[in-house]
């Protein structure tokens, strides 16, 4: 791979042309190759500096209990999520010091970005108080689990794969559902579950898109917290009129308009044989062929929860045009 230096000088000389730091080569803004392997030496944390320091006077769990880095991953919630932390990264005085420290590290290895938040979370930390720590509880043991992944290439590889094996353990019913190729993820907030079995994301339009888990998770509730995960920037979609009309109902999506289902299109983009099955597992939906309804987000709708509501259209352009319209209407920022 040719010098870093040089791949400047073609940038410079091409126009439009750029090179990231870790030799992603960008086009007009958008990522044209990804980052060249690298390997770096790792840099330990603060935490894990005093871990290793009291490990030498007591046991390597009980210094990990204290400065984080135990692992709990049969736990509940909160174990997982302040388990890794350790007791001073919990407790509002000792985890400011924790957050001092580490910013100390950041700032001595340049990363000042990281060095100035960490310092500010030492001074939020550090006049913390109890009743702080008991909401951080209630909130971990009643808050969805869900992780925003960085959107870049891999992630975007690994985002896709894993919808289409949740898409495809859901059988016939999974095709009610759009799963896309990664590139189709690009400049869309991906969420998943941390265990790889659930997931959604959300275009900077405000749709939400692609919501769909893995037949054999256990995650309680999923398509409730996906739906209400971002309630300022995920506000309208596009559903069979199925179950999952009603479902989006009820969490406060109001159908708009709706177009006609439309076979043959449907049997080029997937073929005839997942097509018959598909029809075949809704078939008490309008004989195996359910408009595609589409809602927008709508704080002062309350129902009714059923099927058949929405201006009907003669083609999906015309429903997506009224349900724009609705969300402009509705007042939606920067929509």
């Amino acid at each position: 791979m040719a010098d870093p230096r040089t791949w400047e000088r073609i940038s410079a000389a091409t126009g439009g042309w750029q090179v990231g730091p870790d030799g992603s080569l960008f086009k007009g803004g958008r990522e044209i190759i990804p980052p060249r392997p690298s390997i770096r030496p790792r840099q330990t944390s603060f935490s894990e500096d005093m871990v290793d320091f009291a490990s030498k006077y007591i046991p390597q769990t009980a210094a990990e209990n204290i400065f984080g880095g135990r692992l709990y991953p049969k736990g509940d919630l909160l174990m997982q999520v302040a388990g890794p932390s350790g007791a001073a990264g919990v407790m509002p005085i000792s985890a400011g010091i924790m957050s001092g420290g580490q910013a100390v590290k950041d700032a001595m290895r340049g990363d000042y970005a990281s060095a100035a938040g960490n310092a500010a979370f030492s001074l939020l930390d550090a006049v913390g108080s109890g009743a702080m720590i008991k909401n951080a509880y209630k909130t971990a043991r009643q808050s969805p689990e869900l992780v925003e992944l960085t959107n870049n290439a891999q992630n975007r590889a690994y985002f896709s794969k894993m919808l289409g094996e949740a898409q495809d353990s859901q059988g016939p019913i999974g095709l009610q559902v759009d799963v896309y190729p990664p590139e189709g993820y690009m400049n869309k907030t991906m969420i998943a579950s941390p265990y790889g079995d659930a997931g959604f994301a959300i275009t900077p339009e405000g749709e939400i898109a692609s919501v769909v888990k893995h037949k054999n998770s256990k995650m309680k509730g999923f398509a409730g917290k996906a739906l209400n995960y971002d309630k300022e920037n995920g506000v309208f979609l596009n559903a069979f009129d199925t179950e999952l009309t009603k479902l989006y109902s009820q969490n406060g999506f109001r159908p708009v308009s709706r177009t006609s289902f439309d076979e043959d299109l449907f049997r080029a983009e997937i073929g005839d044989e997942a097509v018959d099955a598909f029809m075949s597992a809704n078939k008490k939906f309008n004989k195996g062929k359910p408009d595609v309804v589409f809602m927008v987000r709508d704080p002062e709708y309350n129902g009714p929860f059923a099927n058949k509501f929405g201006g009907r259209r003669t083609d999906y352009m015309s429903a997506q045009e009224d349900l724009l319209r609705e969300v402009e209407r509705l007042g939606y920022k920067n929509r």
